[in-house]
This record gives C-alpha cells, sequence and structure tokens, in this order.
C-alpha cells in the first residue's frame, strides 16, 4: 500500500469573486496545511445513567497557515493575502472561498469547496530571511461537493 503524499492534495483560494472566480494555488512558500476540525460538542448526563454521553453537533474548521512570502507572478495567492494584510481586511473583504481537490482520484478530481475568510495574524520581517505571512483560514458553513477538471493550472469545479 503507497502513502498519499502531501503533492496529492491541492488547495486553492478564490482571489475573485463568487461569481468571477479566480483560483490562486496555495502552494510555493507553504510548507504545511494543517486543518483543525474543532468537533463542537455537547455533552450531558441522563438521569438513568451515571456517565456522561457526549455528541458531536457541528465542526468549526480552520487552517493557521504559514507563507514564506514569493513575488505575485510565482505565487499570485501571495499577492492576494498580502492586499488583505496591507488594507487590513474586515467584513466582506476578508471573505473568500477555498477548494480542496484530492489529486489521488483520477480527474475529474474530488472535491470540496467552503466559503472561508481570512484573518491576518503576523507578518514578520527578519534579517536575512524570506519575509513571511501567518494567517488563520476559518471555513464557514457546510462545504460543497464536487469535482474539479485542472486545465492550465485552473481548477473548474462542478458541484455533484
Amino acid at each position: 500500500m503507497a502513502k498519499k503524499k502531501s503533492s496529492l492534495m491541492a488547495y486553492f483560494i478564490n482571489t475573485g469573486t463568487t461569481s468571477a472566480k479566480v483560483w490562486a494555488k496555495l502552494g510555493k512558500g507553504v510548507t504545511s496545511i494543517p486543518l483543525k476540525y474543532d468537533a463542537q460538542t455537547t455533552t450531558e448526563t441522563y438521569v438513568d445513567e451515571d456517565n456522561a454521553t457526549t455528541s458531536v453537533d457541528s465542526y468549526q474548521v480552520s487552517a493557521g497557515i504559514d507563507v514564506s512570502l514569493w513575488d505575485s507572478t510565482s505565487a499570485p495567492a501571495h499577492a492576494y493575502l498580502e492586499t488583505m494584510r496591507k488594507s487590513r481586511a474586515v467584513g466582506s473583504a476578508a471573505e473568500t472561498e477555498i477548494l480542496e481537490v484530492d489529486l489521488s482520484t483520477t480527474s475529474p478530481y474530488t472535491a470540496q469547496l467552503s466559503s472561508a475568510v481570512v484573518a491576518i495574524d503576523t507578518f514578520t520581517v527578519e534579517g536575512g530571511k524570506p519575509q513571511t505571512l501567518s494567517v488563520s483560514i476559518s471555513f464557514n458553513g457546510d462545504p460543497t461537493d464536487g469535482t474539479v477538471v485542472i486545465t492550465s493550472g485552473a481548477p473548474v469545479f462542478t458541484a455533484s
């Protein structure tokens, strides 16, 4: 059995609008995309039992990403995040979409589209090192399952 390499998962951020999507890959300068599912639970102890019962009600999915910044030609997602940082984006200006594509499947690839919000955490300039930007991306609501065909590096999502 072969291990699933990280290169078989692709994450894209919508740098356009919901009606005119422009997908930029989160790849260059990003060494890890840890998705935290943060289950929201309810715990109750019923009158006829001595021990508690826990149920999972929902998930609050988020990712904390550290980006070593590249130029906008090599990594358009970085320019988008930098614009958000410089403008201190809030409200609808901080909203976007994240597209998760499973490249271990065959084309059209299995994918999920999620509404998201980006919060800028830290921007670091340190002597002799690349500039870094740390962001938190919170996935909002339920994802839309579907498939993606990638042509010339650009994904096209179709909902299932």
